[in-house]
Order: C-alpha cells, then structure tokens, then sequence
C-alpha cells in the first residue's frame, strides 16, 4: 500500500513549491489551536519563587478567596473547551483541507477557515466532538485502547476536510477502514518526526514552526495513499470522497 519513505519523500517534492504558504498555516493554526495552557501560566511560580501548594492552602488563603480562585480556574477550564470544540475543531480539519488542496493546486490560506464556511459546520464541529470525546473515554479507562482508537480515528478530520456533509457514522467507518491492519505503522510514521520536532525545541522553540510543514504534509500523503486504498477497493466512491477542487 505505502511505506514511510515513499510518503516523505512525495511531502518534500510537494513543499518545493508549497514550504512558505505551510509554514504561514502552520502558524495561523498553532495560534489559534495551541495556545499556552493554564498549567503553563501557573508554572511561572517557579521564577516567582511560590510554593503553589502552600499559596493555596487555606493558612495563606482565606475560604473565600480559594472559592473564587477556584471558581475563576473552572470557568478558563469551561472556556477552553468551548473554544476547542466550536473553534479550534473546525481549524484542524481545514487545516488538513489546505495541505491536501495545496498537493493539486496553489495553496489558499482561505482552506484553514473551509469548516466554517461550507455549510457544514455543525456536522464538522459534532463529528470531531465525538472523536476526540470516544478517544479520551476509552483513554480514561484503558491507556493502550484509548491508543488504538486515537489511530482507528485517525482520518476522521481528513475525511471532513474532503466532505465536511460526510456523516459522523460513515467518517468512522471509513477512517476504521483505512487504518486497518495499519495503526503501528501510521504511529511509527509519526514517530519518525520525534527527532526533527526536539531538533526544532532546542533551537528556542522556534524550529517547530519550521518542522510542521514537512509533517502536515507528509501526514497529508498518508491520507491521499490511504484514500486512493479505500476508492479502489469499492469502500467508498467519489461521490464521498470527491476531491479537494475549489
């Protein structure tokens, strides 16, 4: 069917005329899809020199106050998943939209935003609420079936990124479909990118951003050989999965 290599070297030849406009989308979705997380923001203490445990024990706060500080810390918690579930979802799967566009034609920057604007957006948004939300129950109880859902789920944002009407149900079975028999090879694929991605930490953090478009669009590969798999096996047809043509 495919083999790592033949996938990244097919993502290299695309980012020859691509790199540049990835490299934008990668940051418009990391801004808007990886923001610091209050774990972040309260490990400050270490260069405020607090002991969190102490700051929030009841010797140094009053009831009162702990309530309020713990009522403000769940309502950023209800925050960010709304956030996550109304925005951020709907930005993964057109961000997947542009990298797979952009292998057939020049990259728009107006495909990250295609979720919201396809008439689709509540299926999108549903669809990707149900994934990630059967993914972390099965995590919740069981580590290594919460693993293989997350790859048995794996297509799902890409599949909504070709036919965001497509029904939560079918995006499912298809996604089951094509990562049959396939699961430890797509997480060595995205293992494979381990080195690259604490390559690009070390370098202050900012050599990430550079990393991403050679992985977006490599995982992007992996969807096109995993699509091309499912159509001519007669497990879906183009009238499902009919292209990325704007």
């Amino acid at each position: 069917m495919w083999t790592r290599e033949e996938l990244k070297s097919n993502a290299k030849m695309i980012l020859k005329r691509t790199y540049w406009m990835g490299f934008v989308a990668c940051l418009i979705f990391a801004f808007l899809c990886n923001g610091s997380s209050l774990g972040n923001t309260l490990s400050r203490r270490n260069r405020e020199g607090i002991n969190m445990e102490d700051f929030f024990s009841t010797e140094v706060l009053s009831p009162e106050i702990f309530s309020m500080i713990t009522g403000v810390l769940g309502i950023f918690a209800a925050v960010s998943v709304v956030y996550s579930i109304f925005i951020a979802y709907p930005v993964i799967v057109g961000k997947n939209r542009f990298f797979m566009a952009s292998r057939e034609q020049d990259p728009e920057l107006r495909n990250i935003f295609h979720a919201f604007t396809s008439g689709s957006y509540f299926n999108v948004m549903k669809s990707m609420f149900l994934m990630e939300l059967y993914t972390g129950l099965w995590g919740l109880l069981f580590v290594i079936p919460g693993i293989i859902k997350h790859y048995e789920y794996f297509f799902v944002p890409y599949l909504l990124s070709e036919n965001p009407a497509m029904e939560t149900k079918r995006a499912f079975e298809l996604s089951k479909e094509m990562s049959n028999g396939r699961k430890w090879d797509i997480f060595v694929m995205e293992l494979s990118f381990f080195g690259w991605y604490l390559l690009g930490a070390l370098c202050c953090g900012i050599g990430v951003f550079f990393v991403s478009p050679y992985y977006e669009a490599s995982m992007a590969e992996l969807y096109a050989a995993s699509r091309a798999y499912v159509l001519q096996n007669g497990i879906a047809g183009t009238i499902e999965l009919f292209g990325y043509r704007n």
